[in-house]
């Protein structure tokens, strides 16, 4: 009767079947770091931008990229990720926190932040990503770059949020 009832409803029984599959062992561990090193700013705007073609913004078409630059001169790169109900949408600056923090990579080795917005000639982080941003590095610098045409710019995450406030 059950099997009559999915194929009724147009599914077939066989999606339910469990199979028992073995899973392949893990031998690489998973890294979220950026094939490059950095060492001048100018190469990370470059490369800002090439992450940026990884975006996924098919419905503003305002492809985002980003680099978080640590101490050491590694990178954790982040992309925007769009939903039809932009609320959804996630941000590129703060995939590439998200990343960081959940490998355990600290807030003090944060080095700078290389932001690419091609599309916008004022391109900055939005209002949620500023107060992640001051939350846990308001001293970072942020690199906006903003198309060829025009010069990035260089601005620490206080001044991109005068007047924050920490949660505590």
């Amino acid at each position: 009767m059950e099997g009559l009832e999915l194929s009724l409803m147009g599914v077939s029984a066989d999606l339910f079947v469990l199979r028992a599959t073995e899973l392949p062992a893990l031998y690489d561990p998973l890294m979220p770091f950026f094939d490059q090193v950095l060492e001048e700013p100018p190469r990370g705007i470059q490369l800002a931008r090439g992450v940026a073609a990884h975006a996924l913004a098919p419905y503003s078409r305002f492809p985002v990229g980003c680099l978080l630059q640590l101490a050491d001169g590694r990178c954790i790169p982040g992309v925007n990720v769009e939903h039809p109900d932009w609320t959804r949408t996630l941000c590129a600056e703060r995939n590439a926190l998200g990343t960081a923090i959940s490998y355990g990579i600290a807030p003090s080795t944060w080095r700078a932040l290389f932001l690419s917005c091609v599309n916008d000639v004022r391109g900055a982080p939005c209002g949620a990503c500023r107060q992640l941003l001051a939350e846990h590095r308001s001293d970072l610098s942020v690199w906006m770059d903003r198309g060829s045409k025009n010069p990035p710019e260089h601005m620490r995450v206080d001044l991109l949020l005068p007047g924050f406030f920490l949660l505590q």
